[in-house]
């Protein structure tokens, strides 16, 4: 769900999602892009140099940018909710908490020759 304050900014601005022409739909969205990188790589930076102020500073602006993407991807039938979800039912996969079906799986891995280990976990 968006946050109604970027929402609304992005539109005094004159920011609203364009639902021109195709091109003009896909080069809001490139720029959009490129603001997200920009920022997650700034942030990135202030990581390396072990600076939270601007670790911080830098979440905030990427967490930002995205919220605004999902309102450029809604405006154009992209279902988010649905896509987030299933985004995280995919990552929940790949763990299990049973530990004979992980043993079980690095088996059948390893006969396929994938590297695999079973980590315990308390």
């Amino acid at each position: 769900m968006s946050i109604k304050r970027i929402t609304r900014f992005n539109h005094i601005v004159g920011n609203q999602p364009n639902m021109g022409t195709d091109r003009e739909y896909w080069d809001q969205i490139k720029l959009q892009a490129k603001l997200v990188l920009e920022e997650a790589t700034e942030m990135y930076n202030a990581a390396i140099s072990e600076d939270m102020v601007e670790v911080a500073d830098g979440w905030a602006d990427v967490k930002y940018l995205n919220e605004y993407m999902e309102d450029i991807l809604k405006a154009g039938d992209v279902r988010t909710d649905k896509v987030f979800d299933t985004v995280c039912t995919n990552n929940e996969s790949k763990f299990t908490t049973s530990y004979n079906y992980a043993l079980d799986s690095v088996e059948v891995l390893k006969q396929n020759g994938t590297d695999a280990y079973v980590e315990e976990s308390l």
